[in-house]
């Protein structure tokens, strides 16, 4: 019941709400001549390293992609995300790089440049009101947010959100499950995702002690960067004069950017006490499950063809499952 659904949405969507094809509606919002667009237009909430690691599947699977995110998001593990977009006009992961957009009649010529994701503080809402896409993806609640309910919020618009607790189909069309372990990219088509365990994964048998969060609203101010070692009590830098120290001994595998806005509770660094700079770069390996998820489901609704993914993606993966939770 639910492809039929989504692929009745997809009809509609076709013959009521935009042209045939991505491209010919982005020439109609902006003026601006562009070459076919093969996969459906997607937006992707959120810029850390999971919203990332989907915009880079999608974005490998021939989709035109837009991330959009708060101005200065807080986004810790910069070395596996496109956050630094926002803060340099450009960031780059695994060989596909995000331009920032400052406007939205900007983001369909980022778009139809080959490897490209258009990264933008725009709201989701005025993004899908100029340029309608296809898709949503709302990676914001993969951290232990709560979910919010998106199904039926544009007509047409598939939703999938990946999260704990994320109900499909109540809140979205799909749902992807984000706990650590096996489960990490089941795609729910009926129930909910695994509730919030609230603990860090280990690495080097160290969890949540090796974890640094705000203490209050403001700004972050450091020195240090990705990589940097750092021993225990070291000062990783302030919360609006609120100085935080390193927990642990090792390097920083992330620290929120200078400037970023952060919250109670917002993760500002993440310390790998294995201590080799080298890890803390590239897709995470618990974000990319959860990105082919987020293909996988696609495919099962009928959005992306059933087909291997590209050179850049792991070409041993086979496709999580896809479950019914009760």
């Amino acid at each position: 019941m639910a492809t039929l659904s989504v692929r009745a949405k997809r009809a509609e969507r076709r013959g009521a709400l935009r042209p045939r094809s991505t491209s010919a509606h982005l020439r109609s919002a902006t003026g601006l001549q562009r070459r076919p667009v093969q996969g459906p237009l997607a937006i992707v909430l959120g810029s850390d390293e999971i919203a990332s690691a989907i915009a880079h599947a999608l974005r490998s699977h021939e989709c035109a992609v837009v991330l959009t995110d708060e101005i200065d998001p807080p986004g810790a593990l910069r070395g596996m995300s496109f956050v630094n977009a926002w803060y340099l006009g450009s960031a780059e992961l695994d060989g596909i790089a995000a331009c920032f957009c400052s406007s939205v009649k900007s983001i369909p010529e980022v778009i139809d440049r080959q490897q490209l994701v258009a990264a933008t503080a725009w709201s989701w809402q005025g993004i899908a009101a100029v340029l309608h896409p296809e898709v949503l993806v709302d990676a914001r609640s993969a951290h232990g947010g709560t979910a919010e309910a998106l199904r039926d919020r544009v007509p047409g618009l598939v939703c999938l959100a990946c999260g704990f607790g994320v109900e499909a189909p109540g809140h979205v069309d799909a749902a992807i499950e984000t706990a650590y372990g096996d489960r990490a990219g089941a795609v729910v088509l009926s129930g909910r995702t695994s509730p919030d365990p609230g603990l860090a994964p280990p690495l080097a048998g160290l969890g949540e002690e090796r974890c640094v969060y705000s203490p209050r609203n403001g700004r972050f101010r450091t020195q240090l960067r990705i990589g940097d070692r750092v021993d225990a009590r070291d000062p990783l830098g302030d919360v609006n004069g609120t100085p935080l120290e390193a927990p642990v001994a090792g390097v920083l595998r992330g620290i929120s950017a200078r400037g970023a806005r952060v919250r109670p509770g917002c993760l500002i660094a993440e310390i790998d006490p294995r201590g080799q700079p080298s890890l803390c770069y590239g897709i995470d390996p618990h974000a990319a499950a959860i990105a082919r998820g987020v293909v996988r489901a696609l495919q099962s609704l009928g959005l992306l063809p059933e087909r291997p993914p590209h050179s850049g993606d792991d070409l041993s993966w086979t496709g999580p499952s896809i479950v019914t939770n009760s």
